[in-house]
Formats: C-alpha cells, sequence, structure tokens
C-alpha cells in the first residue's frame, strides 16, 4: 500500500471522479492527494502503475524550487484537516519508533538500550517470518533488516521535512539533525549515482526538505492546528 501516487499522470474513470467529486478547486495545492484520498474513500481502488514514465518540466530556477516545495508543504494542514491522520509525517509502530528514537537522540547508555532492544526485535521478526510465512533464514533476515532501516529512513525524512525546527536547540539534537539529513542524502547518491556530485546532490535536498519543511510550519500556523506535526505510532504487536 502507498500512502499517495504521482500525479503528473492519472487515469480515471470519469464516472468514479464525478462520484468522488473531482478536484478541489478551492485546494491550490494538495488537491491531488485529496481526491486520490477521497476516491479511495468512496471504496475505489487507485493504483500505482510504474511501468509509465512522464517527463515534465522542472522549476527553471533554484529559487522557484524551492517556492514549489514550500506550497507542497504548505498544504499538509489543510489535508490534515479534511484526512486526519492520512497526511502523518510518521506512521511506523511504536517499538520500532521508540528504539530508532532511542539510537538518534539518546544518551549513551539509551542508545545501548536502544540498539538491544533492535537487534531482539530483529532476531523476533525473522524468527516470526521463518515460523508463520515459512521463509527460509536468510530472506527472513534481509526482510527484517529492510524493515527496520525503512523505519529510520522515514524517522529521518519527518525529522527533515516536518520536525526541524524542533531540533534546533540542543547541539544533540543539531547533530541527529544532520545525521538524519546527510546520511540518506549520501546513501541515495551512491545508489542512484545522479549526474551531480554528492555535495551538490546533499545540498539540494536540504533546500527540498528545508522547504517543504518552512511550507508545514506555514500551513500549521495559519490553521491553528499542530495535527499535520503529529506522528501515527501504531501500538501492539505489529512489527
Amino acid at each position: 500500500r502507498t500512502s499517495y501516487v504521482p500525479s503528473a499522470m492519472l487515469v480515471v474513470r470519469t464516472n468514479m471522479l464525478e462520484e468522488a467529486g473531482g478536484f478541489d478547486e478551492a485546494m491550490r495545492y494538495g488537491e491531488d492527494v485529496d481526491m486520490v484520498w477521497r476516491l479511495i474513500q468512496h471504496g475505489h481502488l487507485v493504483r500505482f502503475e510504474p511501468a509509465a514514465v512522464v517527463h515534465h518540466r522542472n522549476r527553471p530556477s533554484v529559487a522557484a524550487f524551492a517556492r514549489q516545495r514550500f506550497s507542497y508543504g504548505s498544504s499538509a494542514a489543510e489535508l490534515s484537516a479534511r484526512h486526519g491522520d492520512k497526511v502523518s509525517p510518521l506512521q511506523l509502530p511504536a517499538n520500532i519508533t521508540m528504539t530508532t528514537l532511542g539510537l538518534l537522540f539518546g544518551g549513551r547508555r539509551l542508545r545501548l538500550v536502544a540498539a538491544a532492544a533492535t537487534a531482539s526485535s530483529i532476531v523476533a521478526l525473522t524468527r516470526k517470518l521463518i515460523g508463520k510465512v515459512d521463509v527460509p533464514v536468510k530472506e527472513a533476515a534481509r526482510l527484517t533488516v529492510m524493515t527496520h532501516g525503512y523505519a529510520v529512513h522515514g524517522l529521518a525524512a519527518a525529522v527533515t521535512r516536518s520536525w526541524a525546527p524542533l531540533l534546533v536547540w540542543t547541539s544533540r539534537s543539531r547533530q541527529a539533525l544532520a545525521a538524519a539529513l546527510v546520511v540518506p542524502a549520501m546513501i541515495d547518491w551512491f545508489r542512484t549515482r545522479p549526474a551531480n556530485n554528492l555535495v551538490t546532490h546533499t545540498a539540494f535536498r536540504a533546500l527540498d526538505h528545508g522547504s517543504y519543511c518552512a511550507g508545514v510550519w506555514a500551513g500549521v500556523l495559519r490553521s491553528g492546528s499542530v495535527a499535520a506535526l503529529l506522528p501515527k505510532v501504531r501500538i501492539g504487536n505489529n512489527s
């Protein structure tokens, strides 16, 4: 399941689109996300089809790019008012959330406890996959590590795209903020090998996330509600 689909190209049955109310022209940004979520609320299936590749022009300048990202972020508060926690910046099981926070922000002792808890969680989930789904040990371990890796990536994105202003007050939190920005950018660069160099790639990622985060906070302050900043933490044995 995906939280949203790219809207550079959408193929929609017109009768279903009309039933859901179509695009809300009152929304300047986020109207595509709003429409897709309303389609799902009406019981329709929205599928991401990666076989299609659509090219469109990027913004002509760095300033225009930053304004675009700011505008996208500013829609989060309105989407939250309409769709609740679907727009939550972080949706993870409680155990993974707490251990990851401990690893990133805790002191030495808390980090050791969090590391031990993470290792225990990995072992438990691996055993669960082996026992209930009959997955080979090597594959189960790989899937489990990937699950926790995605959790860390999701938390890093939430930190840089939504919570950055909350993390500039102490040296430790600033270090965590820098790590949340730089480490995923480096991983992405080494994985995709884009045309720009690592420094430029990281700088544009910082501009992207920083502009979006500023938009999120502008929307939150304008709406008077912090709902768009709140994580959705799932309680229970769902890791």
